[in-house]
């Protein structure tokens, strides 16, 4: 009867043991897998940032070449104000000239 008794007890452990191992393994199962959870998190959120200073240094250089677009348009309206009213005074010097040598 203890030899009973004691494969019982030894049975018994070795069963406490097996679910034990299972238990273990089936916890380090899920660690590993929000491990890869995180991973693709951590991956996805990091193509999302990049994908987001792509776009804002995008943005950047379009207003960039805008701001130079418009202050190329304010230069070449100068210019032309300059050469329409040297025109004007060119004009009116080649009359005031006409208009002494008539006198």
């Amino acid at each position: 009867r203890k030899k009973d008794e004691e494969e019982r007890k030894r049975k018994h452990k070795e069963g406490e043991d097996m679910r034990a191992a299972a238990v273990a393994a089936k916890l380090a199962e899920n660690d590993r897998i929000t491990a890869e959870k995180e991973e693709e998190e951590r991956k996805k959120r990091e193509a999302e940032e990049l994908q987001r200073r792509k776009k804002d240094e995008e943005e950047r250089k379009r207003k960039h070449k805008e701001g130079e677009d418009m202050r190329a348009a304010a230069v070449a309206a100068k210019l032309a104000e300059n050469d329409r009213i040297t025109a004007e005074k060119e004009e009116e010097e080649r009359k005031k000239r006409e208009a002494e040598e008539l006198q």
